[in-house]
Formats: structure tokens, sequence, C-alpha cells
């Protein structure tokens, strides 16, 4: 989460459900406002309630934040890839 805060948040639970289904949310805490307008413009194109109407994960992609941190996002995949499970795949249990 850039900034630690929900965008859907309500005190109350039915108001909040209902804000997430109608993806009423605004980014005004506080700790909002270090976080970049391209940063928010990709969350406002993705927290869309009509699914047909978000973008899909290749304009996600081409999006100018995402685009713009591409070294940073391939060295994240690198150290990823690094790191080995904590239990051997072999002995993991089968479902």
């Amino acid at each position: 989460m850039l900034s630690a805060v929900l965008p859907f948040y309500d005190d109350d639970q039915y108001a909040m459900g209902n804000r997430i289904r109608k993806a009423e949310y605004k980014f005004g805490a506080d700790s909002w406002n270090g976080i970049s307008t391209e940063a928010k413009d990709l969350i406002s194109k993705l927290l869309v309630a009509n699914p047909s109407k978000r973008l899909t994960i290749n304009q996600v992609f081409e999006h100018h934040w995402i685009s713009s941190q591409i070294d940073i996002l391939e060295k994240l995949y690198a150290r990823v890839n690094k790191i080995e499970p904590k239990i051997p795949i072999a002995s993991q249990k089968k479902y």
C-alpha cells in the first residue's frame, strides 16, 4: 500500500461495503499528500466499479508510473527470484 491508508475506509462497515461496491474513494488523508499524481492516477484507473472500464494488465504495465519505475521493478523481481522456499518443493504436501 502506498499510503498505509485504505481508500474506502469508513467507521461503519455497511457504509464501507457500499463505498467499495460503488468505487467511492478519496485520497484525502494526509498520508496521501506525498504520493505522486501519477501513482494516484494509476490507482484511480484500477479502482473502478465496472470491470470492463478498469485498466487491463497490459495497460497497467504501460502506465507512466509503472513504466517509469522499471529499474526498481527489475531489481525487486531479481531479488524475489533469489529467495529460496523455506520448505523444499519435494517435501510439500500435495492437495
